[in-house]
């Protein structure tokens, strides 16, 4: 509620303090300050509000993007090493939670065990040598997530070149 109040102000609501109460604020992202009056039987206003704050969040500030690549070699399409690094892209925000993973196509669960609170630097690949997609999902302090799906892709190639032959010819 905000502005001056007056006993037959139609923003007057019944509140039985016994039960949680429920508030509409407006919907903008941002920080909100819930103001509180009370009113008796008599129609006396408490002097002061009560006072509380609370941040609105529906959307997170998503990072642009992610890349895989070889640690030593720094290429971003194959890797000989099953850990390789990470480059987040444009974060703005630091989200709460940080997951990657290669079987995660859609959201992942706000408890799923593989998120972490630091934000990744370095990803271990499957075992098998093929073009690896890999998925990154971050949330927020309001359990907001990504809704553009980030991916990245790499080959992991650890087979030898096949041993090649040579003939001079004369």
């Amino acid at each position: 509620l905000t502005g001056s109040l007056f006993p037959d102000d139609d923003r007057w609501l019944p509140l039985n303090l016994s039960v949680p109460q429920t508030f509409d604020l407006s919907p903008e992202n941002r920080m909100k300050t819930v103001s509180l009056w009370v009113q008796d039987a008599a129609g006396n206003i408490s002097s002061n509000p009560a006072l509380a704050q609370i941040e609105l969040k529906t959307r997170l500030a998503e990072p642009a993007g992610f890349e895989l690549f070889d640690t030593l070699s720094r290429s971003t399409t194959f890797t000989n090493q099953r850990r390789v690094s990470v480059r987040v892209l444009g974060v703005t925000e630091q989200p709460s939670g940080w997951l990657l993973a290669e079987d995660q196509e859609t959201s992942p669960a706000l408890d799923d065990p593989r998120f972490s609170a630091t934000q990744p630097t370095a990803f271990d690949l499957s075992d098998s040598d093929e073009s690896k997609t890999v998925y990154l999902w971050v949330k927020d302090r309001a359990n907001n997530f990504n809704t553009r799906i980030l991916t990245a892709t790499l080959t992991l190639d650890r087979r030898p070149p096949v041993n090649p032959t040579l003939s001079i010819v004369d």
